[in-house]
């Protein structure tokens, strides 16, 4: 039986250690990335959440990181009680300002600095495939361009929208949990990353919302991610356990060529 520190990562994961093509169950190669994940340290009362691993040969990476996930958590909180804002006005629902950050109890956030290698452009070939995240929400800082989300035109006819680079803001991209909540007044796009810059490497460094679990879990005392529907709408998702659809996904993740299916939330 897995337990919660099997549902994500620590540490560096290898060049083309994983697969979102195989995720999806779709050819194409494996992520042309690597990456170094981490949670909360131990002084961030992240002892109950597994250990981060850091390299000793960068005395000034620990506290770098360390520092980094602490402000954002601090947006997360915000980012939250925003969205919990916008939920409630656009439901009426009668939902305390902290209600979203209720929900993601007793989780906490993943954080990911991730670099993707030079290599020429190509409109086929791409260094991450087309995928949704999993959590609330992610929030992205990067300073090179290649992320690219999925619009539909006027004709309804899908194709790839650059995301623009705003210098000194973050991008925030909406997930699959924060559709389900939402009922999809929030919806969860399709993201990918391009090969579009030459002879130069790409560096992100994503803040993915509820993503580690406690090492001590207890299931049953889990929250149900559902719907928060306005007065006589149904929701279109059934309620899940966080840990189930984050099992689920991770294992798929990491079984790079393996035939695998995933679903969002609900099998929507």
């Amino acid at each position: 039986m897995s337990s919660a520190q099997d549902l994500t990562s620590r540490g560096y994961t290898p060049y083309k250690a994983e697969s979102t093509n195989a995720l999806f169950n779709r050819p194409g190669p494996r992520d042309l990335r690597e990456a170094f994940s981490f949670g909360p340290a131990d002084h961030q009362n992240g002892r109950p959440f597994g250990s981060n691993t850091y390299p000793d040969f960068m005395p000034h990476f620990r506290p770098c990181i360390d520092a980094y996930y602490a402000e954002m958590e601090r947006l997360e909180k915000v980012m939250l009680e925003i969205f919990t804002l916008a939920l409630a006005r656009a439901s009426r629902q009668p939902l305390d300002p902290g209600y979203l950050q209720q929900q993601i109890q007793p989780n906490r956030g993943l954080a990911k600095a991730v670099w993707y290698p030079a290599c020429e452009p190509s409109a086929v070939d791409v260094h991450l495939g087309a995928h949704s995240d999993w959590g609330p929400f992610t929030i992205l800082l990067t300073t090179t361009p290649g992320l690219e989300v999925c619009v539909k035109s006027e004709e309804g006819v899908p194709h790839w929208r650059s995301v623009p680079l705003v210098p000194g803001a973050f991008t925030i991209n909406v997930a699959d949990q924060l559709a389900c909540w939402s009922n999809d007044r929030f919806v969860s796009c399709v993201r990918r990353v391009a090969n579009i810059v030459s002879n130069e490497p790409r560096i992100s460094v994503p803040y993915f919302s509820m993503q580690i679990l406690p090492l001590d879990f207890v299931e049953t005392a889990e929250r149900k991610v559902g719907c928060i529907c306005a007065p006589g709408e149904r929701p279109k998702y059934e309620p899940i356990r966080v840990r189930n659809y984050l099992k689920r996904n991770f294992e798929m993740l990491k079984s790079a060529g393996k035939s695998v299916e995933v679903q969002k939330i609900g099998g929507a």
